[in-house]
């Protein structure tokens, strides 16, 4: 049997494994939240596409943020009008960026003309601590300013408090005990806009810090990829041995 045709049960086995696969992705699939099927679904019709399971949108369609900030559908849509409407304060959930960012995050409002992190930019960031707390990968803090004029010196401004701002969130993530190697600091002061609105009721979420939870890893990306082996193989190798003869599963 093993020179004359033999090995078909092995493509039968193999047909047979991955139609087991398949049925339980589906039964998986089926308990899952509309989000999640929502987010398979774009997935197949648009791999390299943007989709952000919190907000509710039609997979394939565009995301009324344009890939920033995330939240409720009224909320990205039609920004509440009122600054202190609690449902316009709930946490962004930021929508995936491409390849080296994840779907974990938050957008946090800061006051016009201020880099002071307000204990309501403190709890945004409480409820992504959870999620942030104890993981390896890079945390990217992202700030941002409302344009104030078109003068070299107000550009120059909007710099500064942008960069000000992403260290008033740093400083208050190394505080709730995020390490600081995985913290990275970019700024795109007045060039990536919340929204290009001019209603002053909008305009004040131009003024913000984004959190970002990033696909790479901290320890990756500390020196070559060669002193990343040796560490790694110096690591494993300056481990105790464990004592079997000693160890409670010997007895």
């Amino acid at each position: 049997m093993a020179g004359k045709g033999g090995g078909a049960w092995k493509v039968a086995y193999a047909d047979f494994v991955t139609a087991m696969m398949a049925f339980f992705m589906v039964m998986w699939l089926v308990g899952q939240k509309d989000g999640v099927k929502e987010a398979v679904s774009h997935y197949f019709q648009d791999p390299n596409g943007e989709f952000d399971p919190s907000d509710g949108a039609t997979p394939g369609a565009p995301h009324p943020a344009s890939g920033r900030g995330a939240g409720s559908t009224k909320n990205q849509g039609s920004p509440s009008k009122d600054p202190h409407d609690e449902e316009a304060k709930k946490p962004r959930v930021l929508t995936i960026h491409g390849p080296d960012r994840t779907a974990v995050g938050a957008l946090i409002v800061f006051a016009d003309d201020s880099s002071q992190l307000d204990e309501e930019g403190q709890r945004q960031i409480n409820r992504i601590l959870p999620k942030l707390a104890g993981m390896p990968q890079k945390i990217e803090i992202r700030g941002h300013a409302a344009r104030r004029g078109h003068k070299a010196s107000d550009e120059q401004a909007a710099w500064q408090i942008s960069y000000q701002r992403c260290l008033a969130v740093m400083q208050y993530l190394q505080e709730q005990g995020i390490e600081p190697n995985r913290i990275r600091l970019t700024q795109a002061g007045v060039h990536e806009p919340f929204t290009i609105r001019s209603e002053s009721d909008v305009q004040p979420r131009n003024s913000r810090v984004e959190v970002f939870l990033l696909a790479e890893l901290a320890e990756d990306l500390v020196g070559t990829a060669e002193e990343r082996a040796a560490r790694f193989q110096e690591e494993t190798t300056t481990k105790p041995a464990v004592d079997l003869k000693s160890s409670p599963a010997a007895h």
